[in-house]
């Protein structure tokens, strides 16, 4: 695929991925625990149909105890709502601009059971251009060109926490598009980062998917081959462990909770 399709290209990907969204509600295996609800995505394979999953074929583990699944609800017709943000990032390059027409096109595709918002990573902070509407056309033009400055952009971790911090909870599913190059010029390259480790938590605890596109940056770090690298690893780390029916999600006092699907 070419270079100046790659985000149409993943775009219309995410736009397949959510195949059947589903919603698991899971008690803590002791007496005392809480609900907790997880968002599961089952996905079809090689063109086959979505099969259909029934609550007693999900088994929910906290360490090695099994906890109850107390309901599985599919994510649609009434309860099909969502709420999507897109998150680009201000130090990403203005060549960027050459695909605005691409994620508008995305905008303008979503169903009318998703509220669409635009937000712009600037100095650790989500800049709200458009919160989320119904109003397709109105999040669109609310897309801009991105600043391309390399002064805009602290981590953009810490922007993405701002905005999952700054949004209200609802009854209804909250996904990120994330569009950015992924380097922290706060902390250090490497296997390791503290700050992606902390996004990663805030968006399991708020129950917020983080779908994530690479884009390239400025400046002397968005040239760098072992920043650009760890800056993808980075955001494929965010979407692994936020969208995947395995990841971890936040439980009880802040212990984790896996999903396994079976």
């Amino acid at each position: 695929m070419g270079k100046c399709h790659l985000i149409l290209g993943a775009l219309f990907a995410l736009a397949a991925l959510a195949s059947v969204p589903l919603s698991a509600v899971t008690q803590e295996a002791s007496s005392t625990g809480v609900p907790v609800h997880v968002v599961v995505t089952v996905e079809r394979r090689h063109g086959s149909n979505v099969p259909v999953i029934n609550r007693e074929d999900v088994m929910v583990y906290q360490g090695h105890d099994r906890a109850k699944v107390t309901d599985w609800v599919p994510l649609q017709e009434e309860r099909a709502g969502l709420q999507l943000f897109i998150l680009i990032d201000d130090a990403a390059s203005i060549s960027l601009g050459s695909q605005l027409e691409d994620i508008r096109q995305f905008v303008n595709a979503q169903p009318s059971t998703t509220a669409i918002g635009v937000a712009y990573m600037r100095n650790g902070t989500a800049e709200i251009l458009e919160n989320p509407t119904s109003d397709h056309m109105q999040a669109a033009k609310a897309l801009r060109l991105p600043l391309g400055d390399p002064g805009a952009s602290t981590s953009p971790y810490f922007s993405l926490v701002d905005l999952i911090e700054r949004w209200p909870e609802g009854p209804v599913r909250r996904e990120i598009l994330m569009v950015s190059y992924g380097i922290d010029r706060f902390g250090a390259s490497g296997p390791s980062n503290p700050y992606v480790d902390s996004a990663i938590e805030e968006a399991q605890r708020a129950g917020v998917i983080v779908y994530s596109i690479y884009t390239p940056g400025v400046g002397h770090y968005g040239h760098s081959f072992w920043r650009m690298n760890w800056g993808q690893n980075y955001l494929s780390q965010i979407s692994d462990e936020t969208e995947n029916p395995t990841t971890w999600v936040s439980g009880l006092q802040s212990r984790s909770l896996p999903i396994w699907m079976i």
